[in-house]
């Protein structure tokens, strides 16, 4: 099968359209200029990239705008217009959004109202519009109705997840088209908190260069719409490119630190090319994550040597980071129209800022834009907790058809729950059906020094600790014991969650509003990233597949457990 991309639309920090954007990065433009969105009082960057003059009344429902944020804002603007570029009915797709902050910046003065006040009403009603799942939500009133609507998060790897799970819907016959990718706005947890890890560069980024001191923050969202070749067919549309191949698996590492070596990230671009049916010599461009981060840079150029061996010598690469800076959620699929445009028109955008290649680092980076045909191009987006995502693109039918998905039964084998009751398997949790009180309200009873290694364990926050213990008696209750390095690769794990840590950023808040940005805490922040939970869980268990956290309200858990059946990963 075929996955065909026929419409694709961006709104960045250099432009809204995809293609005045990709106009914008050949010609070597920045978006990196002083923020203007908020104060950053205390902090030792003030720029960033910034989508300017946006406001979520431009989309928002008149009366409405209280409810409504920049983050769904864009990725309104970004849908439409890769739906208009297709001609599709938006009754005909499935809606995938991967994102991080949501509505952060807009719930951001009613958390520190909160952490003042606890018993308001007033910031509360108001937080509690802007979960996770707000920005798909938002979407389907403005855009839809969608046959189907899911949010997920995977930190930075959040748009290339939701691309990744729209090709598993396409192949496993959940549907015939798809529209994914990714949204974040900037706000002020997020600034503060990188800036907390020492991961913001006061001056323009420099990805990959030898002086780079870190990153500078963007917004936007990117979409695509994907279709299977028979689908697009039948209705007369053309593709733009082909998403031939993906791959996802977590490091299992470290929270914010990649691997140094850049194994799991080697792997996993490996295994996208195996799922295309290309090898090395097929690749000619790589959209590289490139954050300009000390590490990161340096753990992206080992893995794309030891995945491209000699071919690594030819391949061209390059980062938009330097231009529109790091977008979070939004990164992956952004950067996916990027390397979509750069197959179609045949030209390759440059890492801008890159001036002195760290030895650490050599790889054949493009400092100017490159005209040449490109067949086939990976791009790669890497989150914290360590999941890392790649997909390969390529010019349509230039290559045979990717290798059919075989259909599998999916069966329950473990089960847990945590709650009231205590930590139970699949035998002790059927005491929730028999008659009995009604539980307290409040938090549950739970002591994590008596399931996990307090020392392993200190980074972990209580959600993370709980999700722990939770996976960790499901496979248990399954049978599975001490994971092998072939069966951690095969084990993920794919949790739901609404609204994230409110109380950590109630207090993480509060102290920005009342002492300045360098109160930030480095120890508090990672854990705020709504899946930083399952990422903790995923380092704790060696869990190396896929890792992510999915949102739909009510119906979160439901969404997960449907979201991890359709495999395909």
């Amino acid at each position: 099968m075929r996955i065909w991309v026929t419409g694709i639309g961006v709104v960045s920090p250099l432009a809204r359209g995809a293609a005045e954007t990709m106009d914008r990065l050949v010609a070597g433009d920045r978006a990196l200029r002083p923020l203007s969105l908020f104060s950053v009082e205390g902090s030792r960057s003030r720029i960033a990239a910034e989508v300017l003059g946006l406001t979520a009344a431009e989309v928002a429902p008149p009366g409405e705008e209280e409810g409504w944020s920049r983050t769904d804002a864009m990725a309104v603007l970004a849908v439409r217009e890769a739906l208009a570029q297709s001609k599709l009915d938006p009754a005909e797709l499935d809606l995938i959004v991967g994102g991080t902050t949501a509505g952060m910046f807009e719930t951001e003065d009613l958390l520190a109202w909160l952490s003042r006040d606890p018993g308001a009403i007033t910031p509360l009603k108001r937080m509690l519009s802007h979960p996770l799942s707000a920005t798909a939500d938002h979407v389907r009133s403005a855009v839809g109705p969608f046959r189907r609507v899911r949010s997920i998060c995977s930190a930075c790897s959040s748009g290339a997840n939701a691309i990744l799970l729209a090709a598993t819907w396409l192949r496993e016959g959940r549907a015939a088209r798809v529209i994914a990718g990714g949204a974040d706005g900037l706000c002020r947890l997020t600034y503060t908190g990188f800036g907390a890890l020492s991961a913001l560069d006061p001056n323009p980024c420099r990805p990959f260069d030898k002086r780079r001191a870190g990153l500078n923050l963007g917004e936007g969202a990117g979409f695509l719409v994907l279709e299977t070749e028979s689908a697009a067919r039948a209705r007369g549309a053309l593709p733009i490119v082909e998403l031939s191949g993906w791959a996802v698996g977590a490091e299992a590492h470290h929270i914010t630190n990649p691997e140094k070596e850049g194994r799991t990230a080697a792997r996993v671009m490996a295994a996208a090319l195996r799922r295309a049916g290309l090898s090395p010599a097929d690749i000619d461009y790589v959209n590289a994550h490139g954050t300009a981060t000390p590490l990161n840079d340096a753990m992206e150029a080992a893995a794309l040597r030891a995945c491209l061996g000699r071919e690594v010598e030819r391949v061209p690469v390059s980062s938009s980071k330097g231009q529109i800076g790091h977008t979070l959620g939004a990164a992956g699929a952004i950067e996916a129209v990027i390397t979509a445009l750069a197959i179609q028109r045949g030209v390759m955008p440059p890492t801008m800022g890159l001036e002195e290649v760290d030895p650490a680092c050599q790889l054949e980076h493009v400092t100017e834009a490159r005209r040449a045909p490109v067949r086939a191009a990976m791009s790669s987006s890497f989150g914290f907790g360590g999941t890392d995502s790649v997909l390969v693109l390529t010019e349509p039918e230039r290559f045979p058809v990717p290798g059919e998905t075989k259909p599998r039964s999916v069966v329950v084998t473990g089960v847990a729950s945590v709650g009231p009751l205590g930590v139970l398997g699949s035998e002790g949790s059927g005491a929730y059906l028999e008659p009995g009180p009604a539980p307290a309200a409040g938090p549950i009873p739970f002591q994590a020094s008596d399931h996990l290694d307090v020392g392993r364990a200190r980074r972990l926050d209580r959600a993370g600790k709980l999700v722990t213990v939770a996976i960790r008696v499901a496979l248990r209750d399954a049978g599975v014991g001490e994971l092998s390095e072939d069966a951690a690769v095969r084990t993920g794990a794919i949790v739901g969650a609404s609204f994230g840590a409110v109380d950590a950023s109630t207090a993480y808040m509060c102290r920005i509003y009342d002492k300045g940005a360098k109160f930030a805490s480095p120890a508090d922040f990672p854990n705020l990233v709504p899946s930083s939970p399952v990422g903790h869980a995923s380092i704790y268990l060696g869990l190396r597949g896929p890792v992510f956290s999915v949102a739909d309200l009510g119906a979160t858990a439901e969404a997960a457990m449907v979201t991890a059946s359709a495999g395909g990963f």
